[in-house]
Formats: C-alpha cells, structure tokens, sequence
C-alpha cells in the first residue's frame, strides 16, 4: 500500500509484481527438452526430403537418432507440462487464498470466494487477511455481506489514513485516461482495465504523463502475456527453416559452383551448433518487438484505481479527498463478485451468495 506520505509500501509492490515461481523450471525444461525436439525435426526433415544431404545418404542411422530425439523431447515436455499444470493448480490455489483480501475460513474457500478476495486485494489495495469477514453457514456468504465488510474495513483504514484509493482519486485518474483515449471521464470506474480502453499507440505516452505527475517510480510497461509464446513459435519456425536450407545448400552431392567462402563457413557455423544462438536471438528479438508494438500495463498498475494512487497530491488536489460511501463499496463488489461468478453486474444482488 501507500503510505500517507506518498510511499509506496514494498509489501504491497512485491505483491504486485510476484514472478511465476516456475520461471526457472520452465527455462530449463525448455532448453533440455526442445533442443533435442529441434535437432530431431532438423535430422528427421533432412533425412528423408533432402537427397543431397549426409543424412540422406545414411538413412539407416540417422532416421532413428531423430525418431528418438523427437520421443524424448515431444514426450518429456508433455509429461512436464502435465506435471506442472497439476502443480501449479494447487500452489496457485493456496497462494491466493493466502494473498488475497478476505480472511476465510476453511470451509469457506471456494474458488470463487478465493478469486473474489484476490481481486478485491488487487482492486482496492487492501493487504492480504486484511478484511475480516463474518462466519457462514451452510448458505454461504453473500454479495451483501461481503460489501458491508469490505466498507467496514475501507473506514477503518480511512480512518487511520491508510487507504489509499478513494472516489476524488480515480476521478482524477480517469480524467487522465480521458484525455488519451477521447472517451467521457466518467465512463471509467476504479477496475477499468487501462489495457483494455487504452490504445497500444497512446500507452506509452500516457505513461509518460503520469510518469511527469508521480513521485514515486512506475512500474515499467510490460508485454502482453501471449508474447513469449508467439516469439518462442516464431522463432523455432525461423531457426528450423534457416538451418534446413542452409544444411542442403551446405552438404550436397553436386556442390554450387564457385561457392562464396564466407557463406559457406556461415553455413557451417549454424549447421553445426549455430541454429541455438539464431534460435535465442530470434526469440529474442520478436519478442522485444511485441514489446515497442504492443507494451501492456503491468499487474501493479493496470487499472484507473492503480493509476491514481501513483499520482502527486497537487494533481489530486483538483478532486478533494472524498470517503467511499456504502453505494460506491457496493457498486465495485458488485462488479467484482460479477467477473467472478461469471454473471452480469444487474443479476448480482444483495442475496447472490458467492460460494
């Protein structure tokens, strides 16, 4: 959270900005399972569609060593990627009820109780446990109860001048937004995705702007979530077709003649270990591009309420500091319990129970 001095809490930016703790996992089951994955396409495509290559010639060994490399990189990156769905599903799961908002019960934790308090964490900047919440029940909590302990805590903080989202601010925030996307401020509320009504050409220019009214550094932009994916396939489609061509251009039965010394010894550099670093820089370099084309809103700052507690008094001073009233909590969970029940904002009432 935000301090009343303007600080930002490290606790709360931490959170925000939590990495996959698979990452690492990840990079090296990548590199030990696609690169035999790679070699194994290259060898197999050489062997039986290039009857000038090595490997066409001695079909006998080379068509099993690619067979095999392919076994173990298709098979083993499958059997990663299932272990590691069904680890992630439960880690995940007990991270975020630990991180969000609400203090559960046991009997409580539901997925979409869980999403709800991780969301109402992320939206309002509330701490993990930070709203107690009243004990269920075979009925379950409702929409209404929720809202009266989230409005509950909200005047406690305020109270303590701790909270540090409230209506004036995202007014402000949104007459910002407004002015980069030409819609009418009020057509934003504090969940507005800035990703979402924010053009891809104007993101960094209103990151400058906020950027110029914030005294405290912003989060840089980041990637859309698709992007390593896109430049990863793009990339082994790339280093797979480069390496083939070069192969068959490189070692043939009826050599090009006069070839030119220096694209012969590059043929032999990517043929012969080479294809992995034009793999890295390929990947690389898509997805930088993705970024310059399309940078995203980080996690920490990807709604009109995360804008505006970035933004300096002076520029808040324009819409004074107001309370949340018992509507304005009730319209945002209303919006939130919504997103997680997957039902539309006027079927939530008072009475939805949210288990």
């Amino acid at each position: 959270m935000i301090a009343a001095a303007g600080v930002i809490d490290p606790e709360w930016e931490q959170r925000m900005s939590e990495k996959n703790p698979f990452e690492g996992q990840d990079k090296i089951a990548a590199l030990a399972l696609g690169v035999p994955a790679l070699a194994g396409a290259m060898i197999l495509s050489l062997a039986l569609f290039s009857p000038g290559s090595a490997p066409n010639r001695d079909r006998g060994r080379m068509i099993p060593i690619s067979v095999g490399l392919l076994l173990l990189g298709v098979g083993g990156g499958s059997a990663y990627v299932y272990r590691r769905l069904a680890n992630a599903r439960a880690l995940r799961l007990e991270e975020r009820a630990r991180s969000g908002a609400l203090q559960l019960q046991a009997r409580q934790r539901s997925a979409a109780l869980i999403e709800i308090s991780c969301t109402l964490a992320d939206e309002f900047v509330l701490m993990p446990g930070e709203c107690p919440v009243p004990p269920t029940q075979n009925a379950g909590l409702t929409a209404g109860q929720l809202s009266k302990a989230v409005h509950s805590t909200i005047r406690k903080l305020e109270s303590q001048r701790k909270m540090v989202i409230d209506p004036g601010g995202i007014e402000v925030a949104g007459r910002l937004v407004a002015m980069m996307t030409g819609a009418a401020p009020d057509t934003f509320t504090m969940t507005t995705d800035l990703n979402r009504v924010v053009p891809a050409s104007r993101r960094r220019k209103l990151w400058r702007a906020v950027r110029d009214q914030s005294e405290v550094p912003l989060p840089p932009l980041t990637v859309p979530r698709w992007a390593p994916g896109v430049a990863t396939a793009v990339g082994l489609l790339i280093t797979f077709g480069v390496t083939i061509w070069m192969a068959q251009w490189l070692d043939q039965e009826h050599p090009i003649t006069n070839p030119q010394p220096g694209t012969r010894l590059l043929a032999k550099i990517v043929v012969r270990g080479g294809f992995f670093l034009l793999l890295i820089g390929s990947v690389f370099t898509i997805g930088m591009l993705i970024g310059l084309i399309l940078p995203t809103f980080p996690r920490g700052c990807r709604t009109v309420g995360h804008l505006s507690v970035y933004l300096i008094p002076e520029t808040r001073a324009s819409a004074p500091k107001t309370a949340w009233t018992t509507e304005q909590v009730w319209t945002e969970v209303r919006r939130i319990v919504a997103r997680a029940l997957k039902l539309d904002v006027d079927d939530v009432q008072a009475s939805t129970v949210c288990q």
